[in-house]
């Protein structure tokens, strides 16, 4: 009895030095470590932090502010465990009126995204039912020779908080017509479409998006014609993206080129909503959340639409289906099981396998409390 119990001591032994691992750990390469990611100087960070409380203290919430950013700076910061209670109840009570509001035509897309977000962190159906209404509104007015990647984006965290494949096929169809004319736009809206593209890989697994994502960052770095100082968050905050996703230092060091100027800037050009947002999302790597198991498994879709729902903004969800070859940033090696499973990966760490998908979000939270300590 005392070798048996021994034994198995021993296999849970190695089998938590194989999962609980460093990333790269596998069998390829990781993303190279000589550059490193920029972040805010602390004086600057302390001010925009000071602006920013300022902000969700003031009556109206927000006064002056991009309502907009304000709100999804602010879920990104409760995602990642850097809120405090009464500035969650703050951004409920702005929320709520952002629901309760009209909602403008212009903005349709930007609701259904916030909306969308809101439903993830507060699970309150009056959330996902307001950005259900605005998709409805938007369908009845879209144009296939005007795709948009913020509606793209929108839609595609539409269908990861309420699973409507119909959602879902309506964004693809849009990102597919965007292809058709992509050739044609200006160079500045092409982060937009990219960040929608690896959006829409997050929620499908399906790989065509990483590559026009790749195809747009490499198009984004060969002309310079736009660099202007507008641009320089939304292309950082694409490049930290694809940086992560394919692992390729190109992409790294134009994150780097981008933020460095935002960052280095004079303090009086800079707009503190996203030099935070940028900063948050540069100084926390992305959650990363990987199912392993055939895309024709029931299995295997439960858990991924498990991973699609946990409420993490700023995170890496992949559907690793071992016939379609290895992922585009394999900085993970991952084992032959006889059953699909999710791998939570945080700070260079790996989980034991998830098998249940009713386990995902409990497992989840145990691995981000232990990163923590």
């Amino acid at each position: 009895m005392r070798e048996y119990v021994a034994r198995i001591l021993f296999i849970l032994v190695l089998i938590n030095a194989w999962f609980v691992a460093p990333l790269g750990h596998g069998s390829a390469e990781p993303v190279q470590e000589s550059v490193q990611v920029p972040v805010l100087p602390q004086a600057l960070r302390e001010e925009c932090e000071r602006r920013y409380t300022q902000a969700i203290s003031s009556s109206p919430i927000g006064q002056g502010v991009d309502r907009a950013a304000l709100l999804e700076l602010a879920l990104l910061r409760m995602t990642l465990n850097l809120g405090t209670v009464p500035e969650r109840e703050a951004i409920h009570k702005l929320l709520i009126i952002e629901a309760d509001s009209v909602a403008v035509e212009s903005k349709l897309s930007e609701r259904i995204r916030l909306l969308s977000l809101a439903y993830l962190v507060f699970k309150e159906a009056k959330f996902l039912d307001r950005a259900q209404k605005a998709y409805v509104q938007v369908e009845k007015k879209l144009s296939p020779k005007e795709p948009s990647g913020e509606l793209i984006h929108a839609l595609s965290t539409l269908y990861a908080a309420s699973l409507d494949r119909t959602v879902f096929q309506v964004a693809t169809d849009h990102a597919k017509q965007a292809l058709t004319v992509q050739d044609s736009r200006d160079l500045q809206q092409l982060p937009a479409f990219g960040a929608a593209y690896i959006a829409l890989y997050q929620v499908s697994g399906e790989r065509r998006w990483i590559a026009e994502a790749r195809a747009l960052g490499t198009r984004v770095i060969e002309d310079t014609s736009f660099d202007k100082r507008e641009f320089r968050v939304p292309r950082a905050r694409f490049f930290n993206l694809l940086t992560h996703h394919t692992g390729e230092s190109k992409f790294r060091e134009a994150l780097f080129r981008y933020a460095t100027q935002e960052f280095q800037a004079p303090t009086d050009t800079i707009s503190w909503v996203n030099a935070l947002l940028l900063h948050y999302e540069l100084s926390n790597p992305p959650l990363h959340l990987t199912v392993v198991g055939s895309k024709d498994q029931p299995r295997a879709r439960e858990l991924f639409e498990a991973a699609l729902h946990y409420p993490m903004l700023h995170k890496r969800l992949e559907w690793w289906d071992r016939s379609e070859g290895p992922l585009p940033n394999a900085d993970v090696a991952f084992p032959e099981l006889p059953r699909p499973a999710l791998f939570v990966c945080a700070e260079r760490r790996c989980s034991l396998p998830i098998f249940e998908a009713s386990a995902v979000e409990r497992e989840i939270q145990q691995l981000l409390v232990v990163e923590t300590r």
